[in-house]
């Protein structure tokens, strides 16, 4: 998709500067991939202790034998 976008010259440069990306296209992707990232890590956090597990540690590793 192509769009065109007012972005602060000095915010862009900042993360591309650490981000170490040459293209813009890589730094606008990447910012995008990683603001979606922390979201569903977020949400992912809230199920902490909600999650009932049926299966011991062993038995996920497939190193369980019935």
């Amino acid at each position: 998709m192509r769009t065109t976008i007012d972005i602060p010259q000095e915010l862009f440069e900042e993360a591309q500067s650490i981000l170490g990306f040459k293209s813009k296209t890589d730094v606008v992707i990447f910012s995008l991939q990683e603001v979606i990232r922390k979201k569903k890590l977020k949400e992912f956090a809230h199920l902490a202790g909600r999650v009932k597990f049926e299966k011991s540690a062993k038995e996920l590793r497939g190193k369980h034998k019935k």
